[in-house]
């Protein structure tokens, strides 16, 4: 990418008219600061549920702590598995389960809110190197936020992606002279990026499109091209070989139906209507700086305009794209005409901006205040659920121990990794779980499909397997086709789940509805 261009007036009190209050500037944008910290609190605050993804990556890590080594044959399911299961996020699992296991359910949080930090503040790092001012970085901060909070759940691998992502945009923003050796320095950091999460591709992409649009643009290029290629060999660096790019293969262009969050961005706009709102705004902001400097003096182009795209293709990737366009659009932003407006009306409204910068601190900090961001939560209520979080099936993990379950339990896509958790290594296995393309082949996807969406073809689902006990989301159209089925019976049952067993299994039957359940964690 073309080199950042050096701004002489980089910030808002740089070029303050003689008549304004510096104290009084500088007191708006400290505010106008914290407010911002405030809103990403607020709107981070709600997802302080477990990540559903942590429990299988926790139960990979505690098996290689057992063991000594990564099972290339998986060991939760007795449903048929792909061989071998290449488990990306093996990495994030150890990363999980160390913390966890080290600093409980606040050590956790607090590692959460870490990383936060740390992509949040190698972001700003980047479009201050490229020449953002501050004024200019406020202003499009909301519009980022509110694309970006969905990928800050506790704590998902994902969110390592976007720090890295973070730090090597940071990096490709150095200066020429002494970029190179970080770059060499940075495949450290992709070794470590490919071992926590398939998400290092992005940056692969990132370091191939910088490549080529210096090309485009007639500058040195062979040093990103270079560290391209020795990135993409650096793959072999994993516990699987030459296995890991034959699940990339696979895995980087399947669909994946059962996922929502790999549906479009306009798929849901009744709920997604902000986000979508977002999204226009930032390309809006970004074609008109395009449009007023001239694609040359935009340094990245490429980088904003496919995360874009891909943003729109999945609503997994809108994270990616506002940290892209904060770090790399907003600079372009800098040095227009609009934003010269945006310092002017700071510059002679100071005043109006401390109050309002006050005022957003106090409601929205108020209000984060009152979410309790510091309670690292399993959901089991009714409410959650209906809220659109991940709630876990306590209450029937725990009725399985007191029966010593060690037999074979189907489970649901989200519930799945919990219950592994739960019920190994203590003889019990599960059916399917969120590791999806990972580990299952899409013969048992599409039974589980069947079984739980109540489709036709359901009961093939139940003999398909070996199966014990089915648990079930209450209510479900599954629940109420397995009751029909010749045997079947419930024995156990909480407010939103329950667990239906083959018919020639005798257990207790237990009816907890209307209890409230807890857990230890991890």
């Amino acid at each position: 990418m073309t080199d950042p261009e050096p701004d002489a007036e980089s910030d808002a009190e740089s070029d303050a008219p003689s008549d304004a209050e510096p104290r009084v500037l500088r007191a708006a944008l400290i505010l106008w600061s914290l407010a911002m910290g405030a809103l990403v609190l607020i709107k981070i605050g709600p997802l302080t549920f477990v990540d559903p993804d942590a429990w299988h990556q926790m139960s990979l890590a505690r098996e290689l702590f057992a063991t000594g080594s990564l099972p290339t044959v998986d060991v939760f399911a007795y449903t048929p598995t792909l061989r071998p299961v290449v488990h990306h996020e093996w990495g994030a699992g150890v990363l999980w389960l160390a913390v966890a296991s080290a600093g409980g359910r606040g050590g956790f949080l607090f590692f959460k809110y870490l990383l936060v930090a740390g992509v949040l503040v190698a972001s700003v790092s980047v479009a201050r190197r490229r020449g953002a001012d501050t004024v200019t970085l406020l202003a499009c901060a909301l519009p980022a936020i509110l694309l970006a909070h969905y990928g800050f759940t506790t704590i998902r691998a994902q969110l390592l992606t976007m720090l890295l992502l973070a730090l090597l945009l940071d990096v490709l923003s150095i200066d020429p002279a002494t970029r190179r050796s970080w770059l060499i320095g940075w495949l450290a950091l992709h070794v470590l990026w490919l071992n926590v999460h398939a998400g290092f591709v992005v940056g692969l992409a990132f370091l191939g499109l910088a490549a080529v649009e210096r090309a485009v643009r007639r500058e040195p290029f062979l040093d990103l091209a270079l560290v391209t290629v020795a990135a993409a060999a650096l793959v072999l660096l994993n516990p699987w070989g030459v296995d890991y790019y034959v699940y990339l293969a696979r895995g980087l262009g399947m669909d994946r139906p059962e996922v929502p969050e790999w549906a479009p961005l306009w798929s849901d706009p009744a709920r997604r209507w902000a986000d979508i709102a977002a999204w226009a705004a930032m390309v809006g902001l970004a074609g008109y700086a395009l449009r007023a400097r001239g694609w040359r003096a935009c340094p990245g182009v490429a980088w904003v305009a496919v995360t874009a795209a891909y943003a729109v293709l999945h609503q997994r990737h809108v994270t990616l794209f506002a940290i892209t366009w904060f770090a790399v659009a907003v600079p372009w932003l800098a040095k227009t005409p609009l934003a010269d407006g945006a310092r002017r009306i700071v510059r002679e409204r100071a005043r109006l901006v401390v109050v309002l910068a006050a005022l957003g601190l106090a409601v929205w900090l108020g209000g984060a205040l009152l979410l309790r961001p510091w309670s690292l939560r399993l959901p089991t209520e009714p409410l959650a659920r209906a809220e659109g979080w991940p709630t876990y099936p306590i209450g029937a993990a725990d009725y399985l121990d007191e029966q010593g379950f060690d037999g074979n339990l189907m489970t649901p896509f989200v519930e799945g990794g919990y219950m592994m958790w739960r019920l190994h290594p203590n003889g019990g296995r599960i059916s399917y779980d969120g590791r999806y393309e990972v580990a299952y082949p899409p013969s048992v996807t599409a039974h589980h499909r069947a079984l739980y969406g109540g489709e036709a073809g359901w009961r093939a689902t139940l003999s398909a397997y070996p199966t014990d006990l089915v648990l079930v989301p209450r209510p479900s159209a599954a629940l109420s086709l397995l009751l029909t089925a010749p045997g079947w019976h419930v024995v156990y049952g909480d407010d939103l789940y329950v667990l239906v067993a083959r018919p020639d299994l005798e257990l207790p039957l237990v009816d907890r509805r209307g209890r409230v359940f807890s857990s230890t964690f991890p």
